[in-house]
């Protein structure tokens, strides 16, 4: 597949923020609707690999566009979108007129919606909750924080159900307001797929699940509602799941974004897309023999039958926040769609372009007549932007102008003006513990260049060898002028720092990595000071707690192998009764 670079776009900081509106009757590609951090909604199409504006409207004011959804009365043509930012959505046609407008009664900021008809399923922190005709139906607490939500008919065939990732390595699957199915993970789920509605069978469904540590995992669900009883509360639970296949990653890097598609027009959508939190965007495909059907049986072969194959993996080099398929430069081409953290919109599509175009007299290939409109279309974004820049300048300079003029200077010397001005910027930072090398990672990628990060630790770390490409240079302070240091200071100031490590970052990047193992028992704060590598440099601090059983992790269910392991015990023996031993 070959890479076009669409769009350069203002930076986008939430996942799910980039649709493709369907195919009109006057137009047989698809467009192209963004929104960005800025609060702005973007609407492209291309023609000819040009990029012409259809609308931007400004939605939100200084609040980004959290989560973006399409929804519509027919749904087959689901040609209306909806935003979100904070506790407000806003419903949006598809020339860019405002129709809807709707504010939650959460408290927390929705972070993931879905409409269906007259519903609409919005999910926050913790809460997910269900409007009809904008008011509320259905609520459900989740029991820790909730990574991603997809709403797909996986349990029933009269009603939708709400699929939940979770961070307590789980996925619940809720219907309405009530948990019908609770499905135990190896790690925390980061990102969620079901099952197409095209594929959807009164047989089975499955789902797939991206978790910590860079694993895929397909779950096999059966529709025939088999369900069990819970002592505790009398509720029941759906069980009937079985675990398929998985799909590991060399380098650890967490599935951000998946998407079931038809890119090899098979007829069936059975091509698994993934990206990554590294940059890498790859596509799973079927075994050409898992296709062929020698039996002659009318039994479609789906990915839940047969374990995938990688047969497309490109690095982007930065965090991906959007992933699309669909037909965007060319009517009779699928490509891949995908938005970056810093505001790219790059495709990959499956049309030969170094071929010589059709109707080009020069002999001139797609990919240079692409490339051509590409160039023109970016000059004239060049040119308002040095318009800007030369509206903002005039206003600082009047600025200058009315300070110099109210005061009375003594001496003729010049003396240097500044403006102070408060700025900050967003950053993607993310810590988790890898299971299998007993460390924690740290990930940090900003939307511009990266100066040098400094970790401060009130709990002793050990720096771990990633073994991987990474580049950044690790500098520890030695422990004993740690102590030295701390002797010198007075009570109340930070004392109890046990750890510091400065990170250089090649220049020009924008993501760095970095593995600790902390020593159990102690706990603590641990900080990330990040500072960018801008004029004038900006700095901002992360704070990540470090329990005191920092290592463990949680287990659904323990093997006989787990029980044969030596465990400690503690015996009491005396003349006393269990009634006086304190806990």
């Amino acid at each position: 597949m070959a890479r076009c670079d669409l769009l350069q776009l203002n930076p986008m900081s939430y996942k799910g923020t980039m649709q493709l509106l369907p195919i009109s009757k006057n137009n047989s590609r698809q467009k192209i609707v963004v929104g960005d951090d800025t609060g702005m909604l973007h609407c492209y199409d291309f023609k000819r690999g040009e990029p012409v504006v259809v609308f931007e409207a400004q939605l939100f004011e200084n609040q980004p566009v959290t989560c973006l959804a399409l929804g519509g009365d027919n749904p087959i043509k689901r040609d209306k979108l909806y935003a979100s930012s904070d506790q407000k959505i806003v419903g949006i046609s598809k020339k860019g007129k405002q129709f809807f407008t709707m504010s939650s009664s959460s408290t927390e900021a929705i972070r993931f919606i879905h409409t269906e008809d007259t519903q609409i399923w919005t999910g926050c922190d913790y809460i997910c909750n269900v409007y009809d005709n904008g008011r509320d139906k259905h609520l459900f607490m989740s029991m820790d924080t909730i990574n991603d939500l997809v709403i797909s008919q996986v349990l029933h065939d009269n009603s939708y159900d709400t699929v939940l990732a979770c961070q307590d390595s789980c996925v619940r699957i809720v219907n309405g307001s009530d948990l019908e199915m609770d499905i135990p993970t190896v790690a925390p789920v980061r990102s969620i797929v079901c099952k197409p509605r095209s594929s959807l069978g009164k047989e089975s469904n499955y789902i797939i699940v991206g978790t910590d540590g860079g694993e895929i995992t397909l779950i096999k669900i059966a529709f025939n509602k088999a369900k069990r009883s819970t002592e505790d509360t009398g509720n029941a639970l759906f069980d009937d799941y079985t675990y398929g296949w998985t799909l590991e990653d060399s380098r650890g890097s967490t599935a951000t974004s998946m998407l079931v598609c038809d890119l090899t027009h098979s007829g069936e959508e059975n091509d698994l897309v993934v990206a990554r939190e590294d940059g890498r965007v790859e596509v799973y495909v079927l075994e050409p023999s898992a296709n062929n059907n020698d039996n002659n049986d009318s039994t479609p072969i789906g990915l839940d039958s047969n374990t995938p194959k990688k047969v497309f993996s490109s690095d982007l080099g930065e965090r991906v926040q959007g992933l699309v398929c669909g037909r965007v430069n060319h009517d009779m081409y699928r490509e891949i769609v995908v938005s970056t953290y810093s505001g790219k919109v790059v495709s990959f599509t499956s049309e030969p372009l170094n071929q010589r175009d059709e109707k080009d007299a020069y002999g001139r290939s797609t990919a240079t007549l692409q490339n051509e409109r590409r160039i023109k279309h970016l000059e004239g974004e060049i040119e308002t932007m040095r318009t800007k820049v030369t509206k903002e300048r005039a206003t600082v300079d009047k600025v200058k102008e009315t300070k110099k003029s109210g005061e009375k200077r003594k001496s003729s010397q010049k003396e240097p003006f500044t403006l102070a001005t408060a700025a900050d910027f967003s950053s993607a930072v993310s810590f988790f513990l890898d299971h299998d090398k007993g460390a924690y990672m740290l990930s940090v990628e900003i939307q511009s260049a990266l100066d040098f990060i400094v970790v401060r630790s009130a709990v002793e770390l050990e720096v771990v060898d990633t073994e991987d490409d990474n580049t950044t240079l690790v500098s520890v302070t030695p422990s004993n002028l740690l102590e030295s240091d701390a002797n010198e200071r007075s009570p109340g100031t930070d004392a109890d720092c046990k750890f510091i490590a400065a990170l250089h970052v090649p220049k020009g990047e924008k993501r760095a990595y970095f593995a600790v193992r902390p020593i159990e028992g102690q706990h603590g704060d641990m900080l990330v000071t990040i500072v960018t590598n801008t004029s004038p440099k900006l700095a901002k601090v992360v704070k990540f707690p470090m329990k005191r059983l920092s290592l463990h992790s949680r287990v659904h269910n323990m093997t006989q192998e787990d029980y044969n392991r030596p465990r400690c015990q503690v015996k009491f023996t005396g003349t006393f009764c269990i009634c006086v031993i304190s806990p």
